[in-house]
C-alpha cells in the first residue's frame, strides 16, 4: 500500500501536464564576459555565477555584473581566471582563482 501510494505521488510529479523546460542562450553577445564557462552555480538567491577566464559573472535572468581583479583594490578578486564557484551552508560564496581561493563579500 505504501509503495503504491510513493509511485502516485511520483506520477503526479512528473504528469504530462507540466510545462516542459525552456533554455535561454546566453553568450559574450548577451554580456557573458567569455564563452568559455569552466563552472556555474545557482545560489540561494537565485543568481546563477559563471566562473570564466575573463571574471566571475553574476546573472540576474535578464543582465550580468562581472568582477574582475583590479590590483589597485585590494578586495577585488583575487585573478580574472576563474575556475569553478559554489556557496557553503551559511551562504558564503567561495571563488576559485588561478591564484586560490576568494571569500565573496555579497556586501
Amino acid at each position: 500500500m505504501l509503495f503504491s501510494f510513493i509511485l502516485s505521488i511520483a506520477l503526479l510529479q512528473f504528469s504530462p501536464q507540466q510545462q516542459a523546460p525552456s533554455f535561454e542562450w546566453i553568450s559574450t553577445e548577451s554580456g557573458l564576459s567569455n564563452n568559455i564557462v569552466y563552472g556555474s552555480y545557482q545560489d540561494k538567491e537565485g543568481f546563477m555565477w559563471f566562473a570564466t577566464d575573463n571574471g566571475l559573472n553574476r546573472y540576474d535572468g535578464y543582465e550580468f555584473k562581472v568582477y574582475y581583479h583590479d590590483s589597485n583594490d585590494s578586495t577585488s578578486i583575487s585573478s580574472n581566471i576563474v575556475r569553478a564557484v559554489a556557496e557553503d551552508f551559511e551562504g558564503n560564496l567561495w571563488v576559485s582563482t588561478q591564484r586560490g581561493l576568494d571569500l565573496f563579500d555579497r556586501k
